[in-house]
């Protein structure tokens, strides 16, 4: 066996065996529903500018639309990159067993 998956195999059973695997995929969790509850918060906030009778206040309403979208879009960072590491062979997700938690 080489080396690398060797060691791989090894991180893999410390994730699973410690806990650290549903940690991290719960705190990956926590982090992707707060930024996706941000970008709501920021815009509901950015089409009440929007829909100001002044111009300045659309304007900024239209960069604060802009910024609540790129929160959206960040958000799926962490899920993303949770699955990446559980393709290369460290269990995150693999070690959460979902079926339990319903």
């Amino acid at each position: 066996m080489p080396v690398a998956a060797q060691a791989t195999n090894e991180a893999s059973d410390v994730m699973c065996s410690s806990g650290l695997g549903p940690v991290i995929t719960l705190a990956f969790g926590m982090i992707t529903l707060g930024m996706i509850l941000l970008s709501a918060f920021r815009g509901a906030i950015a089409i009440n500018k929007i829909g100001s009778a002044r111009s300045d206040k659309k304007k900024e309403g239209r960069e604060a639309l802009k910024g609540a979208i790129i929160t959206f879009l960040g958000a799926w960072f962490f899920p993303l990159f949770a699955v990446v590491i559980d393709k290369a062979g460290v269990s995150t997700l693999s070690c959460v067993n979902f079926a339990n938690i319903m």
